[in-house]
């Protein structure tokens, strides 16, 4: 388990990201790419979280694709299923490298 790894990170809605191994790019109002850099070789799982929450709506975060060892699709709505810009952090954990091609 020595080749195990792990991206986290928060992201605002202002687009500004904290942590490294990732990029992220916004398609629109709460769709967000996550992209692991540098890939996983083998993907475990992980989690997204809505970050500073303003006490007056419930949002959830919502994986649009599957999670790949590239990275992973988000899209975050409100309780009305309309998108929502919000901070969010997350974390992915995997094993090793994926080979170079």
């Amino acid at each position: 388990m020595s080749d195990t790894r792990i991206v986290a990170g928060f992201v605002n809605t202002g687009g500004k990201v904290t942590g490294t191994n990732y990029t992220v790019q916004s398609s629109g109002t709460g769709l967000y790419t996550v992209t692991f850099d540098p890939p996983y070789q083998t993907i475990y799982g992980g989690s997204v979280t809505i970050a500073n929450g303003d006490g007056n709506a419930s949002y959830s975060a919502i994986f649009t694709n599957q999670v790949t060892t590239t990275g992973v699709s988000i899209k975050i709505c409100a309780d009305s299923g309309d998108p929502a810009a919000r901070d969010f952090s997350f974390i992915f954990a995997g094993f090793g490298y994926a080979a170079n091609t």
